[in-house]
C-alpha cells in the first residue's frame, strides 16, 4: 500500500498517473480502479492511498489496482480483499493481485483506448487495437471486417465527437475477455450531429501481452 498524490489526471480519457516513494517514475491508473461512489474522477494534486502491482503499462512500471482518496474507508465490494496485501517492510504493503483482476483492468483500459481512437480519428491507433481477424456487427446488422471498420470510422462523412462507456463489465476465460457496456455516442454524420445510446458486446483476446478486440456487436439503438 502506498500514500501519494495525483500527478496528472485525464478526465476525458479516464486515466491518470500517481506519484509516491514506492512507485518511482509514476504509477499508471485507470478510472475503474478508483473506489468511490458515483462519477469516478480525481484531480491533479489530490492526496490518495492505493495498492499497486509491478507491470509495464503505457511506459510506466507500476499500475494501480485500487485507489481511494486519503482519509476515506478503502474497502468495499469493488476493493481488493485485504488478504492479498503483503507487508514488504514495516508499514509498507504491496498488492499481490488475482490474475483475473489484472486481465479485467487490461480489457477495460483497451476498450477505453479504442473509444479514444475513434474520437481522435487515428486509423493507426485503431488498427493497433483490433485483431487481424476482427469482425464487427453494427446496430443495422451490417458485418464489417477490420479494414472496412477502420475506413468507416476514420474516413468519409462520419466524425466521432465522443464515446462514453457506462456500466462496463468484463468476464475473463483464459486469454479471452468478454466486455459488455452501454455506449453513449455523439457523432457528426453528413454535417448533422447525432447521439445514440446502445448496448455493446466486445470480445478481446490477449496476445503478446496486449489485448486486441477480435469481434463486437452494437445495438439495438435506444
Amino acid at each position: 500500500m502506498a500514500t501519494g498524490k495525483v500527478l496528472e489526471w485525464h478526465d476525458d480519457e479516464g486515466w491518470g498517473v500517481l506519484s509516491s516513494e514506492r512507485t518511482p517514475g509514476g504509477c499508471w491508473m485507470h478510472y475503474s480502479a478508483l473506489v468511490e461512489d458515483g462519477y469516478r474522477r480525481l484531480a491533479a494534486g489530490e492526496q490518495v492511498r492505493f495498492v499497486w502491482e509491478s507491470v509495464d503499462q503505457d511506459d510506466y512500471s507500476f499500475r494501480a489496482e485500487a485507489v481511494w482518496p486519503a482519509g476515506t474507508e478503502p474497502f468495499d465490494e469493488r476493493c481488493p480483499d485485504p488478504d492479498p496485501l503483503v507487508e514488504e517492510a514495516p508499514g509498507w504493503y504491496a498488492y499481490v493481485p488475482d490474475p483475473a483482476d489484472a486481465a479485467r483492468h487490461g480489457v477495460l483500459a483497451s476498450a477505453e483506448q479504442r473509444s479514444a481512437a475513434l474520437v481522435s480519428g487515428d486509423p493507426d491507433n485503431l488498427l493497433h487495437l483490433l485483431h487481424p481477424n476482427f469482425t464487427w456487427t453494427t446496430h443495422r446488422g451490417d458485418v464489417l471486417d477490420r479494414a472496412s471498420y477502420v475506413r468507416a470510422n476514420t474516413e468519409g462523412s462520419l466524425r466521432w465527437l465522443e464515446q462514453r462507456l457506462d456500466d462496463p463489465r468484463v468476464v475473463i476465460v483464459g486469454s479471452t475477455g468478454v466486455h459488455t457496456c452501454v455506449v453513449h455516442d455523439r457523432v457528426v454524420c453528413d454535417g448533422v450531429e447525432l447521439t445514440f445510446a446502445m448496448p455493446v458486446t466486445q470480445i478481446w483476446v490477449e496476445e503478446q501481452d496486449r489485448w486486441r478486440c477480435v469481434a463486437g456487436h452494437a445495438g439495438p439503438a435506444r
